[in-house]
């Protein structure tokens, strides 16, 4: 009897999540997120996201992947990561020194002779 009651207040909760879910209508075009990086094709980087994107196509049906713009076609790593930031890029591959300018966590890796 507990677990029935359970699920019955969980009921309006799941009525509630209903419109956050997701839908999928007929011909909609799949999801396609820019990722950027600065290295050379062929790369770890960029073998990286190949990766990413072969397997985020494989999990989704397709439904989703990502456009790799490599050589830094999207502009050196300073102005990647702020295109993150105001959502004109997905994904980005910077080294963490050009991350340590927007968080100052990352600046104990830059230290010489830590790691």
């Amino acid at each position: 009897m507990a677990f029935t009651l359970r699920r019955r207040a969980l009921l309006p909760l799941a009525a509630l999540a209903l419109p956050a879910l997701p839908r999928s209508p007929l011909g909609q075009a799949p999801l396609i997120l820019r990722a950027a990086h600065t290295n050379a094709v062929g790369e770890v980087q960029d073998e990286g996201l190949k990766v990413m994107d072969r397997r985020l196509r494989e999990i989704t049906g397709g439904r989703a992947g990502l456009q790799i713009f490599a050589n830094g076609q999207l502009g050196n790593e300073l102005p990647m990561i702020e295109g993150v930031a105001l959502g004109t890029i997905d994904l980005a591959v910077p080294s963490h020194a050009a991350l340590a300018n927007f968080v100052r966590e990352f600046q104990l890796f830059d230290m010489p002779f830590l790691v």
